[in-house]
């Protein structure tokens, strides 16, 4: 008898174990949920900044480039990293091809995206992506309208999926970048 109420915990400290474990696990999750990019964009650390020169597109895309710029912004703030006009990295884009096919109703767009990253003018990567979007046609319009809008809107999207696949890795090279020019 002596031996099993050694093997049985009191209610209150079964209580107090489950509960520590519980916080245990959260502050578990909470320290897994921050990336490596959480606090860079503090303005309290200098030299994290990037300053989005231009997005350059054909003119037959008629892509909207000051909203893609906006995009690209919003999406290397996101990744830790400040913008400033006069910051030293800086990052101009391009459109260097795009392509659109469509079957059975269906739009598939695809845009290559390439983007030189300088610091203090002098090339430190070019960061290149593809983003792919798709779409299907809307058939409550005349098709040759609702082919046109499609297009417009998956090429948008297509741009916008590249732009998030290069503010991720700009945000790394920057941040590798300026641990090595600041590691004594």
């Amino acid at each position: 008898m002596n031996s099993d109420r050694q093997q049985q915990r009191p209610p209150s400290l079964q209580a107090w174990n489950l509960g520590v474990r519980a916080t245990a696990l959260l502050a578990l999750l909470m320290i897994s949920s921050c990336g490596p990019y959480r606090f860079a964009n503090d303005a309290g650390r200098p030299g994290r900044a990037v300053a989005i020169s231009t997005i350059a597109a054909p003119a037959e895309l008629g892509l909207n480039t000051p909203a893609l710029q906006a995009i690209l912004a919003d999406q290397v703030f996101s990744r830790g990293l400040t913008l400033s006009a006069d910051a030293p990295y800086r990052l101009s884009c391009t459109v260097s091809a795009h392509r659109t096919t469509g079957f059975d109703g269906d739009l598939v767009s695809e845009v290559d995206l390439r983007c030189p990253l300088l610091f203090n003018d002098s090339v430190l990567d070019v960061v290149e992506a593809i983003g792919v979007s798709a779409d299907a046609l809307a058939t409550h319009h005349p098709p040759s309208l609702a082919a046109l809008q499609a297009v417009e809107r998956t090429e948008e999207l297509a741009a916008a999926d590249a732009l998030a696949h290069i503010a991720t890795r700009v945000a790394y090279l920057v941040d590798r970048h300026h641990r090595n020019e600041t590691s004594p």
